[in-house]
């Protein structure tokens, strides 16, 4: 691939052992009060109990600024028994969420069935005001991160591929781009972190030095909720995610994480 943004996506390549920490979809909408409320939310409930039949109450304390007022926003966690797929309703968004991704056919179909229960429970928006979806990579360890250089491509590797003395090595580097598409935006963060730094919210550290490779596609607008909107939405930022995310690494990442190229 000579760009991510251009020609045909790439084929998707299974990845028996996936580098991937967490998949995230968000839909953000204007405060519906009704999801605050237990009886409110019990609809939605009973729509996925099937498949998320644990549900527990949290809380998220929210500031406004610049007046600083706080206020405690309610949020129903769904998840399924192993607690490797999740569900999060809150008074403005709905989210799933994922750390044992197999494909984006999948992904795309869990989310439909999160759709279908927010229309069914009549908590469906009348408008929405950003959708995103968000891969975070991460290879962890000193062996993995000395053969960087045969695993992303330069553009990517930047500094990282920079020569240095024997006997001495990089401790934490930082990238970021961000580009404006048509109708969407992707942000992208990756680089080298020391032991128990995180660089994406919501990722457990770990004990030694990784990579993460974190990219999110999104779009913020003010438009009518349409479920088959949403849900093209979704295909084409995940489809956008996965053409940045195979134009960044090569060949010899797929095949040393189990791809078959």
């Amino acid at each position: 691939m000579t760009s991510p943004f251009t020609g045909e996506p790439p084929v998707e390549v299974p990845l028996s052992r996936a580098p991937l920490v967490k998949v995230l979809i968000q839909l953000k909408f204007p405060i519906n009060a009704a999801i605050n409320t237990p009886e409110g939310v019990s609809p939605f409930q009973v729509a996925l109990t099937e498949h998320y039949p644990v549900m527990r109450q949290e809380q998220q304390l929210a500031v406004q600024l610049p007046q600083g007022v706080q206020s405690v926003m309610q949020l129903w966690r769904l998840t399924d028994l192993e607690g490797a797929w999740a569900v999060v309703l809150g008074s403005d968004f709905v989210a799933m969420e994922t750390s044992r991704y197999t494909s984006r056919a999948d992904l795309l179909e869990r989310w439909s069935v999160v759709l279908d229960a927010l229309v069914t429970a009549r908590l469906a928006p009348a408008v929405t005001d950003r959708l995103g979806v968000r891969y975070t990579n991460q290879i962890v360890g000193d062996e993995m991160l000395s053969d960087l250089e045969q695993l992303v491509r330069p553009e990517v590797l930047g500094i990282c591929n920079v020569e240095l003395p024997e006997g001495s090595s990089f401790q934490a580097i930082s990238s970021q781009a961000h580009f404006i598409l048509d109708g969407m935006e992707l942000r992208a963060s990756w680089g080298v972190l020391p032991p128990n730094i995180v660089m994406t919210p919501g990722i457990d550290s770990v004990d030694d030095r990784s990579w993460v490779f974190d990219i999110d596609v999104y779009a913020e607008r003010l438009q009518a909720f349409s479920q088959e909107n949403v849900n093209n939405d979704v295909a084409r930022a995940a489809e956008q995610v996965h053409s940045f995310f195979r134009w960044a690494v090569t060949e010899e990442f797929l095949r040393g994480h189990g791809g078959e190229v």
